[in-house]
């Protein structure tokens, strides 16, 4: 997999404390505008595990987001989504077992306020990714800024 061209992402730590973090998701308040009042819970999808890990730590460094958990495809992810209970789940494609398309039907369907951000190789894979449920889409190498802009931005909305 190509990962996103991001600060640090080659020189990932190893298994982060956040992995370990099985706690029910924090109520967000009122936020008036300003963002959530507790950083948004993603779940980190993606075959390779360095870029998974790579991503957790990019993304775990920001204050908007807390990476609840990562899975290597969406079949795994489906098993431990009612433990995890992420806001967002962030796909980058995961070609085995099941296609990207494949998994954000079945996520989507299962748990259709779970938001759903997809990191695409190619933009004509981008209506796809839509009707198949994706809130927002994204070209894998995009900038760390784009990546964590995107994940809040699908979040917020309705």
């Amino acid at each position: 997999m190509v990962s996103p061209s991001v600060p640090g992402l080659s020189d990932a730590a190893e298994s982060p404390d956040h992995l370990k973090s099985m706690r029910p998701a924090p109520r967000r308040g009122k936020t008036g505008g300003a963002g959530p009042t507790h950083p948004l819970r993603v779940l980190i999808i993606d075959d390779d595990e360095r870029t998974r890990r790579a991503l957790s730590a990019y993304l775990g460094g920001t204050r908007a987001l807390h990476i609840v958990g990562e899975a290597a495809d969406g079949q795994a992810a489906a098993r431990r989504l009612a433990v995890l209970r992420p806001d967002v789940i962030l796909m980058n494609c995961c070609a085995s077992p099941m296609s990207s398309i494949e998994a954000a039907l079945m996520l989507k369907s299962r748990w259709p306020r779970v938001k759903l951000v997809l990191l695409i190789l190619d933009p004509v894979y981008e209506l796809d990714s839509r009707l198949a449920g994706a809130d927002a889409v994204l070209i894998n190498g995009c900038s760390g800024d784009a990546l964590t802009r995107t994940i809040v931005s699908a979040a917020a909305a309705t």
